[in-house]
């Protein structure tokens, strides 16, 4: 009896291929890694363990018996092991934290049984059995390891649909039930079809050169400029290790002024200089693991004997001295950060966020800024994340409310308008107010989908309201500087106006000065909503660049002077609120003071022939149905 080795011999040399490549390029130091080296490891000696039980079985007179019933045994038990290293690879990948000790007994068993099976069929012949001659023959119990097979990689197909979208990428898990339908289809051709032809070797070895090349190989998570692992693979280390309560030390930097570099020279200049940073860092890190993560900054894991003073003063020397790219030279001004590892983190987004928080915080006017990360950092960073998900939750749950701040016309002697304010309502956090969520929703792009549902339920309420017979005018609105600037602001604003079949003369729209600075669809959103009827104030005019020529360009009917400068002239520390009141009603603006609390300062006010005044004097933002109440009343 001869075995047909073909598929083996071919399978054999794409392992060793694949494995000496492996082991020649540093991975990342998580378990899955050491798991699939398992896997490729247990193929490579299932491959020769079959070359060789092939062949020794194939000459029963020139081998000892016991030599053949050992090396095929060997066989079977490797054939037990590789679905559940599998399994073990797909567990990895998959859960969120480390199991039981009993679940990973329990999910042994079957591959123990299967071990023990090999072991006894010496003894009992069930699963293979040399004749008198010494020939080779197939057992009844062979089948099992193909139930074996069948039943961990049924499971993992399981698993992957169940938690594969929340964990994996589509191409992922497409690569992984690939392994399973591929390495399945093996097994049947040689346990039905072929059962001298070792598909079994070359099928596993197909499934495992997917995965290899899909996300397992050695480079997937790595930088291309420097090398580097990347932000993902930091994830993976550092998730890893907060999942099983263990700290990590970390040590980096941030090129502070990169993104200039960035904007003003070509990605050939900044690849370059990127290189050099990685070429240096290279010397010092050999043996840490170094990441890259983006926008010029980079992290360095720490190990017992890593030093992050003497790292910084390292790279601060290198610093020093400018980098050259094609006989120019270039500056580049490090921020360093080191976190000793004893923070409690439990994911890797509350690191991420400490870590942000951090390089924010370092001070751009020191020399050689540097950063310990403390708890209250760690502390605030939480604060941080948790009303980022109160708001992303609010949003989802068209949950935002709005509140209502009086606006009081001198002219009138009574409210004309109000200010709209959004408030989120959480249940561990209590009442967010927007100096909180909104700087949270301008940095991770929720501002869009804010402002507009605050639109639209400003919207609601004008509609459902006589604005006329509560003598209301209009109600203000804030726009966001992003908003001003993103293109399709206008038409989405216009568009939920006719939904609601709302009147733009009940609409005004509050810009602050940032928000007016910009040029691009700035202007076009303006003057397209300006078409529409819609009026426009110039909000806390004071406190951003104070450019006296947007005021008379840009379509602004209403300057709303910050209530800094209001506190500023009555508390006798500025006179120049007069000033203002009296430069903008000469340009046909009308002017509304902000911050007004007390009966002197709007008995000034009025004398100054201030048009509207806002503050606590009249109200603080109220609910809709207090609004309504207050009005009334």
């Amino acid at each position: 009896m001869v075995w047909n080795l073909d598929f083996n011999i071919s399978a054999w040399f794409v392992c060793l291929v694949l494995i000496m490549y492996y082991t020649s390029r540093r991975n990342l130091p998580i378990r899955r890694n050491r798991v699939f080296f398992l896997l490729m490891l247990l193929a490579l000696i299932f491959n020769t363990v079959d070359i060789s039980a092939s062949i020794i079985a194939s000459y029963p007179a020139i081998f000892p018996h016991g030599l053949i019933y050992a090396i095929n045994v060997f066989y079977y038990i490797e054939l037990a092991l590789l679905p559940y290293c599998f399994a073990r690879f797909c567990c990895l990948l998959l859960r969120d934290k480390d199991p039981h000790p009993l679940t990973i007994l329990i999910r042994s068993i079957p591959c123990i049984a299967a071990i023990l099976v090999s072991m006894l069929t010496i003894v009992n012949g069930k699963v293979f059995y040399l004749d008198a001659e010494g020939v080779f023959h197939y057992g009844p119990w062979r089948i099992l390891y193909f139930y074996e097979t069948v039943f961990y990689l049924i499971i993992c197909a399981c698993y992957i649909a169940a938690r594969g979208a929340h964990k994996l990428q589509m191409r992922h898990r497409i690569a992984l039930y690939s392994y399973i339908v591929i390495t399945i289809f093996g097994h049947v051709l040689q346990v039905f079809v072929m059962p001298y032809h070792q598909t079994v070797s070359l099928c596993s070895m197909i499934s495992i050169l997917i995965v290899f090349l899909t996300f397992q190989g050695p480079d997937y998570y790595r930088e291309r400029r420097t090398g580097f692992f990347d932000s993902r693979g930091l994830e993976l280390v550092l998730s890893e290790r907060y999942h099983s309560q263990q700290s990590a030390s970390t040590a980096g930097f941030i090129i502070e002024n990169f993104r200039t570099i960035k904007y003003v020279y070509t990605e050939d200049v900044v690849a370059a200089l990127l290189r050099q940073v990685a070429s240096y860092l290279q010397t010092l890190t050999d043996r840490q693991y170094t990441f890259y993560l983006r926008n010029g900054v980079f992290v360095v894991l720490l190990g017992e004997r890593g030093s992050a003073l003497e790292l910084r003063d390292q790279i601060i020397n290198r610093f020093y001295e400018p980098f050259v790219y094609k006989n120019n030279e270039y500056i580049l001004r490090p921020k360093f950060f080191f976190d000793p590892g004893y923070i409690p983190y439990h994911t890797y987004e509350e690191y991420r966020s400490t870590i942000s928080l951090a390089l924010r915080t370092l001070a751009p006017q020191s020399a050689t800024p540097s950063m310990l990360i403390t708890e209250d950092m760690y502390q605030q960073a939480m604060r941080a994340l948790a009303v980022e998900r109160a708001l992303g939750k609010a949003l989802n749950n068209d949950a935002i409310e709005i509140f209502y701040q009086p606006i009081y016309s001198t002219y009138a002697g009574r409210v004309t308008s109000a200010e709209a304010l959004a408030r989120i309502r959480d249940e561990e956090l209590g009442l967010l107010m927007p100096d909180e969520f909104i700087p949270i929703a301008e940095n991770n792009g929720s501002i869009t989908r804010l402002g507009e549902q605050v639109f639209t339920k400003v919207c609601r309420f004008i509609q459902s309201r006589d604005m006329d017979a509560l003598g209301l005018e209009y109600i203000e609105i804030n726009l966001s500087p992003l908003q001003c600037r993103r293109f399709g602001t206008a038409r989405r604003y216009i568009d939920i106006m006719h939904l609601y079949g709302v009147d733009p003369k009940y609409i005004n729209l509050e810009i602050t000065e940032t928000g007016s600075t910009g040029r691009d669809f700035t202007l076009d959103n303006l003057q397209e909503l300006t078409e529409q009827g819609i009026c426009f104030s110039l909000d806390d005019y004071g406190t951003g660049y104070s450019n006296l020529i947007n005021t008379i360009h840009l379509p602004f009917t209403i300057i709303k002077i910050d209530k800094s400068i209001v506190w500023a002239y009555f508390d006798g520390q500025s006179s120049i609120l007069e000033l203002l009141i009296h430069h903008f009603k000469t340009l046909g603006k009308k002017v509304v003071a902000e911050g007004v609390e007390t009966k002197q300062m709007s008995e000034a006010l009025i004398g100054m022939d201030c048009h509207y005044l806002q503050g606590f004097l009249y109200s603080k933002p109220i609910p809709e149905s207090d609004f309504i109440d207050y009005l009334e009343q």
